[in-house]
């Protein structure tokens, strides 16, 4: 995979080594002066939380001079404008000395906060940085720091198993299954360097049920949860499992990629994972290249214009099954596209429909039938656009869940992605004997 991204990288490496001299000639002699005075400081960090960046630039007090350099790709610009009272306005210039974008931002002791966009205001990016004493020429592994936990433990007497997923900085999105209720809920929350969590969870329609505040310390999580009504419960958890999460990314003047995916200790799913991104990759690949073809190399119109992420969710996670979401996004394509992941453990396979259940005759007026009785109740079926859209769907992708099988649409750029838990109990008349679900 590593030797394949490689390759994928330089295919997106646009500039040539005369390209790369020409732009250093005009923005490196205003460096190479500077670093020779007073007062250059460094700011390390991360624009959207994906891509390294290394701004550093000098200032009289207020007329500011520096360079912004892409780390993975070591693409650079200059960098010129004004500091004032903690906030900070510059012009990104590129290679041929066209104004390609503007960070607006501001600085509070050693941070570095604000937004980066594009010539014109069509595409903005969340920018976070740190000041450094010395500047580093190495970005980070975007893997650090991200990771897949499943803990067990109670609230309030009720057994409850969380699936967690840390991909950005601080934040937590996942499941939480309470036992005594059979019901499954979202969960979105944060954590620190200090393992201090906030998790808030979520029905299925999106309201909130209550709020876990705890510590993570080793393997344990001890915490109180807060239901809706304010009433507060002891909560204990422990962490049964830890998944590996892959990461890669890569910035340059016209492109943004970052891809994550989950990694266990199982070959056969590691393989059958990276095949799906290894697809993306290609046609991203194809994409790029024919978009590029006699363009200029620095063009502010096609400034960040290419951008692509790949990015999961888990919903179940145990020694059997694995189950969740890979989806699949990018700028040159309206539509958002999404794998389903159910894949056995046991025997190394995706898991399809009709290893659980008997398809036919019988299961197919039942299972219409449900969905459409269900949707009515969804909370969203009051918005006229959402029935519009939702009824045209035929719910033909479907996940494990501790719960039932969950049925869902596409994702939708308006109404995100609708799902319809059947659970087992309704589905036993259908269920075929020895499936990989009997010891949910």
């Amino acid at each position: 995979m590593r030797l394949y991204w490689l390759v994928f990288l330089l295919s997106f490496h646009v500039y040539n080594t005369f390209a790369q001299a020409s732009a250093s000639k005009d923005q490196g002699s205003s460096l190479v002066t500077m670093a020779s005075q007073q007062g250059l400081v460094h700011y390390l960090g991360t624009l959207d939380d994906v891509n390294d960046i290394l701004l550093s630039f000098k200032t009289d007090g207020k007329n500011c001079l520096g360079e912004l350099t892409y780390l993975r790709s070591q693409e650079n610009f200059q960098v010129k404008g004004i500091l004032q009272n903690d906030e900070l306005r510059l012009e990104e210039i590129d290679g041929e000395g066209q104004t390609s974008g503007f960070i607006l931002a501001t600085i509070k002791q050693n941070d570095l906060s604000g937004e980066w966009s594009n010539f014109d205001g069509t595409i903005a990016s969340a920018l976070s940085l740190t000041k450094v004493a010395k500047p580093s020429n190495v970005p980070t592994n975007c893997s650090d720091q991200k990771w897949v936990k499943r803990y067990q433990g109670v609230i309030k007497w009720d057994e409850v198993n969380m699936i967690l997923h840390r991909l950005h900085t601080s934040e937590i999105q996942g499941t939480a299954f309470f036992k005594n209720q059979d019901k499954q809920y979202q969960v979105e929350g944060t954590i620190d360097t200090d393992g201090n969590m906030t998790l808030t969870f979520f029905d299925l329609g999106g309201l909130q049920i209550g709020t876990l505040m705890g510590k993570e310390k080793g393997k344990n999580v001890r915490a109180e949860y807060i239901q809706k009504s304010g009433s507060k419960n002891f909560a204990s958890f422990e962490i049964q499992n830890e998944l590996k999460v892959v990461c890669f990314d890569y910035a340059d003047y016209q492109t943004s990629y970052e891809i994550v995916y989950p990694q266990t200790t199982s070959n056969s799913f590691n393989k059958w994972m990276t095949q799906y991104v290894k697809d993306w990759i290609n046609q991203c690949r194809r994409q790029v290249k024919e978009a590029k073809k006699g363009n200029s190399l620095f063009d502010p119109s096609a400034r960040a214009q290419h951008r692509g992420y790949v990015w999961f969710d888990m919903v179940h996670l145990d020694k059997d099954i694995i189950s969740g979401n890979l989806y699949f996004s990018n700028t040159w394509q309206d539509q958002e596209y999404h794998k389903v992941i159910n894949f056995d453990r046991v025997n190394g396979k995706d898991v399809e429909l009709s290893d659980i259940i008997k398809l036919g005759k019988n299961f197919d007026p039942f299972f219409k039938q449900y969905i459409k009785q269900e949707l009515i109740r969804h909370p969203q079926y009051v918005d006229e656009g959402f029935r519009k859209w939702v009824n045209k769907e035929d719910f033909s992708a479907f996940y494990v869940k501790k719960d039932g099988l969950a049925f869902s649409t596409p994702y939708n750029v308006i109404y995100g992605q609708a799902e319809i838990v059947i659970p087992y109990s309704k589905l036993r008349p259908f269920m075929k004997n020895n499936s990989i679900t009997d010891n949910l």
